[in-house]
This record gives C-alpha cells, structure tokens and sequence, in this order.
C-alpha cells in the first residue's frame, strides 16, 4: 500500500511547515473559522498533525484574532502556549467587511478581549490594537493604566478614524516601562508614557500638545533608531519667534543611534520645532513631508539647515539632485530626492497654486550648498519665467541642468539664464551643460 510523500517527512520539516502555515494564515475571526481557513485549520488534517501542532506551544504563541471571537476559543488557543511570551493583535471594529459594512459589535466582545490581556499581562511582549475606535481604545486604557506589563517591547495602536472624543490627557500606559521598544500609534490623541529604552518611535496623524512634551520624551530616549512624527497640528502656546533663538531649542535630544527620521506636518512652526532641537547622525535618513503647509514670507522664511546643523551635515554632501513637479486637478505635488543617495527626501502636497509653492520648495527652506547636478522634471506644470527664476537663483552652484519639460518652456529658462540677480550677478553663473530631455526633442 503506497503512503502519501508528505506522511514520510520527518517531524522537524512539518514543524517548519506548520510554522509557515501559522504565519500566514489569516486572521482568527468567524469568517476564517466557518471557512476552515485559520490558524486551527493545521490541528484538523490528520491526528499526527494535531499532536505536532498541539505539542509545540511555540505554534500558538502569536494569536492574531478579530471580533467577534468566540468567548471560549481565545482562553483555549492561549493555554495552548503553556506560559510562553505572547504576541497579541486585535483588529477592532472599526474593520470593514468584505461588503463595506460595519460588522456586528457588542460590549461583551471588547469586555471579553480586554480581561484576557489583563490576565496574561505578565506574558504580553507585543500588542497590535488595529482598526479600534475610541471606546475600544477607553476600555483597554482604563486596564492597561493599572496593569503591569514587565515583558512588553512593542505597542501599536490605530484607527481609521481621525482620532476619537477621548483624549487623553494621563501617559497610554502606566508606570515606566523599562522593556518598551516600539511605540507607534497612527490617529489617536494621546500623552506618551514613561519609558527610556524606545529604539522606535512612530506616530502618525498625531496630536501631541503641546510639542514640547514630545521633544521631553525624546530626549528621554537616546537610543531612537527610528523618529517618525507626522503630526496634526495643535496649537503652540508660545510660538518661538521667526527665527527662534538658539536658546529656545536647548537642551537639544541627541539621538547618535539614529538611522531614519520623518517629520510631516501641516506648519512650517512644526518642522521648526523639531528639527531645532535634533542632533542625529549624518548617516541617518531623512524624509521630510509638508502637507499643505502655509508659504511663510520672504522675511519670516528660515533655513533648516542652520535650526538644525545635523541636517546641514547631510545636504551639504549632496551633489546631485532631483526634482519632480507635478500639478492634478486636486492638488500639487513637489518631491525633492538625491540621485545617487538615500539620505534625504523633501515632499510638498498640497492645494495651492504651483507658483506660491515653488516659493517654498523646494529651495526655500533647504540650502544645497555642493548641488552641482538638477534634473528637474515638469510635464503637467508649464514652468514659466517666474518659477525658473525661484529654483535657478537658489542654487547658484549649477554646472550642469537636466530638464524633462515640454518644449514650450524652454524659451522661458533661456530668458532666465540670461537675467541677473538683485546682487546683479547672471542665474546659475557656473552653468556649463544643458540637457533637454523631452518626447520630441533631445539637446545636449
């Protein structure tokens, strides 16, 4: 009698194999249950599977379940575990279903999954709370505050919302959680907790007011490999003078171990406020977002790179440089990056007209003091005189200019390459090449 190829593996490679399955399969809920396509799908194959997978607690130490849950499933599936370190992920009920329809939601659900995380608090090293509102969240922050978590490493909290009636003024987690590692939360209004030891720290679509106390906790955390902060904007209650005094950004947050920073917002007095006061390595990556930020004038308009030596540092470095324009219906998009590098990355989106934004980006705020190389591409946007005049005088150090442009503008920069500036010296004075790329036309 012939046995099936898979009965003579040897129990090593069906514990990889049930580990695979485990990871990918989807999420714990009653879709994936009357589907037969969940996590408990691996104990129902054959016996020898089930007293594989029921003898390994390691299998059954990442439960990823949405609501709602069978009261007495999720007990099972975490005595399964035998005492382990858990990973834990809720999606709340803010999910959609497949119909785009909110599914059905009872207090008893939330109650049910908020003291199960209570009683293995001890165990708990990750929590994922996606896809809540602000009475789910409530309901675990009331538990949380008071309960000790002495493994947690990671919190992640979001919403599809934008944000939720309950905010917060008391720290997200109580005491002072020395293990915490990774804390991101996307669209709740919340007070950061106490801790010391974060390697990642994310929020987006965040209102932290005021800002002051975000930069506190920063620089109680100098071990921060990643900074993102993409903030919503909250009122500052004393707005540091255009440009503030050196003195209003001390004591600055050194961060040495820092590999990645992102800073949004919807204000130039934020990025402001941040940037001031970092002090990070010049091999760290940094992404700048402005997201439909107010043009400053031309006597109130500052210059990154002296708030903010370290990023100085870095653009000082860059020689080559691209940059896109592109106009929709809706909106303006202006994305500044390095062509041979990944250091920096500038991104402008927003509603007003093209020729009040090129003010601002992409040589408004950031000074490009080595820049020897532009590509500069602009198919939906005509550039007309005034905007090659904005971009050409703001880097003087151009020796070569690489233009992906309609043929129609190119009279333009020719008139603008011949005018001076107010200091009466000629656009772009060490401009040796000009390349034109365009569907019609290619000139050297």
């Amino acid at each position: 009698m012939s046995v099936a190829l898979i009965h003579t593996l040897n129990d090593d490679c069906l514990y990889k194999m049930l580990h695979l399955v485990v990871s990918e399969a989807p999420v714990l809920s009653k879709r994936s249950l009357q589907s037969r396509t969940s996590v408990l799908a691996v104990t129902h194959v054959c016996a020898r599977w089930r007293n594989l997978a029921l003898a390994a607690p390691w299998l059954w130490t990442c439960i990823r379940f949405a609501r709602p849950i069978n009261q007495r499933l999720l007990p099972e599936l975490l005595s399964r575990s035998s005492g382990l370190p858990l990973r834990l992920t809720y999606y709340g009920r803010a999910k959609l279903n497949y119909d785009n329809l909110y599914e059905s939601w009872n207090v008893t659900d939330t109650k049910l999954v908020v003291d199960i995380v209570a009683a293995e608090a001890g165990r708990l090293y990750q929590v994922a709370l996606y896809n809540i509102d602000g009475d789910e969240w409530y309901a675990f922050w009331v538990r949380l505050k008071e309960t000790r978590m002495p493994r947690l490493q990671s919190l992640r909290i979001s919403t599809p919302f934008g944000g939720f009636e309950h905010e917060l003024d008391e720290p997200i987690l109580g005491g002072d959680n020395p293990t915490l590692r990774e804390l991101s939360v996307h669209r709740f209004y919340l007070s950061l907790p106490n801790c010391t030891g974060l390697t990642s720290l994310i929020l987006k679509d965040v209102q932290v007011s005021p800002t002051r106390s975000l930069l506190k906790a920063v620089r109680h955390n100098p071990n921060i490999e990643e900074l993102h902060l993409e903030l919503l904007c909250s009122p500052i209650p004393h707005p540091p003078e255009i440009p503030p005094p050196p003195s209003y950004f001390e004591p600055r947050a050194h961060l040495p171990s820092l590999r990645r920073l992102t800073i949004g917002g919807e204000t130039y007095l934020m990025h402001i406020e941040l940037l001031g006061a970092l002090v990070f390595p010049a091999s760290t990556n940094v992404k700048l977002l402005f997201d439909d930020c107010p043009s400053l004038s031309d006597s109130l308009r500052v210059d990154f790179g002296e708030l903010c030596p370290s990023l100085q540092n870095i653009i000082s470095t860059i020689e080559t440089l691209s940059l896109t324009v592109h106009r929709s219906p809706w909106s303006c998009d202006v994305a500044l990056r390095p062509m041979r590098s990944g250091l920096l990355e500038a991104k402008w989106d927003t509603a007003q007209p093209v020729t009040t934004v090129l003010k601002d980006a992409p040589f408004g705020h950031l000074s490009f003091t080595s820049l020897h190389h532009l590509h500069l591409i602009s198919i939906s946007f005509p550039l007309e005189e005034a905007q090659w005049f904005d971009i050409l005088v703001r880097v003087p150090t151009l020796t070569t200019l690489e233009i992906d442009v309609r043929s129609s503008m190119l009279s333009s920069l020719l008139i603008v390459l011949q005018q001076t500036t107010s200091e009466g010296e000629r656009v772009s004075p060490r401009l040796e090449k000009l390349v034109v790329l365009s569907r019609r036309l290619l000139i050297r």
